[in-house]
């Protein structure tokens, strides 16, 4: 199975969080509580593309002839899963957030 698709994905995924998060910072730097979630989305998006790529080079660099994954490869994959989850919370926090202290402008 090809990477390319997952990774052309990831970086418009990224483009978008970092789109909303820099938006809810800077237009709504007054609410704690949208503020808080979108400074974590930000400082998570770094650290999922870290071990993403990580688990990239692994597989298609030094694990590529391997019997089996190896540790660092296996290692990288599941930081960069369990990243991408609280990424997904973070999100759904901020959402909730932004619906209940964000006023409806009409």
């Amino acid at each position: 199975m090809s990477w390319w698709p997952h990774v052309v994905n990831a970086v418009i995924v990224a483009f978008v969080l970092a789109w909303t998060a820099i938006r809810a910072i800077s237009v709504y730097s007054q609410i704690e509580a949208v503020r808080r979630p979108a400074i974590v989305m930000i400082s998570l998006l770094d650290h999922a593309a870290l071990p993403g790529l990580h688990g990239i080079f692994d597989t298609c660099g030094l694990g590529r002839d391997a019997a089996q994954p190896e540790l660092p490869m296996v290692a990288s994959t599941v930081a960069h899963v369990a990243v991408g989850a609280l990424l997904l919370a973070t999100t759904v926090v901020l959402a909730i957030q932004v619906w209940r202290h964000v006023p409806v402008a009409f």
